[in-house]
């Protein structure tokens, strides 16, 4: 997906870790979960993505990533608690 010839921190491409921080801070800040929810471009744009990178997070569906945030969510706090715990979850 992301072709990228610079390597950064633990040899991650660094449009990769602009990704992963973004999703991350999505996951765990109810406030940056709603804002991704509700204006994914601009959201992705204030995380350092290009306009092209952002256009990409911009298709992704709303339901997609709180599902995937579900799945991390009992995988990391266990299935009695599912989804209670990521702010992707409880706050959307």
């Amino acid at each position: 997906m992301i072709a990228c010839g610079s390597v950064g921190l633990r040899g991650i491409p660094p449009v990769e870790q602009s990704i992963e921080r973004l999703l991350g801070s999505a996951f765990l800040d109810g406030d940056v979960a709603r804002r991704l929810l509700r204006e994914p471009g601009p959201t992705a744009l204030s995380f350092g993505l290009s306009p092209a990178e952002a256009a990409l997070i911009g298709d992704l569906r709303a339901v997609d990533l709180v599902a995937f945030a579900r799945a991390l969510s009992a995988r990391l706090y266990g299935m009695a608690n599912r989804g209670a715990k990521l702010p992707l979850v409880s706050g959307s």
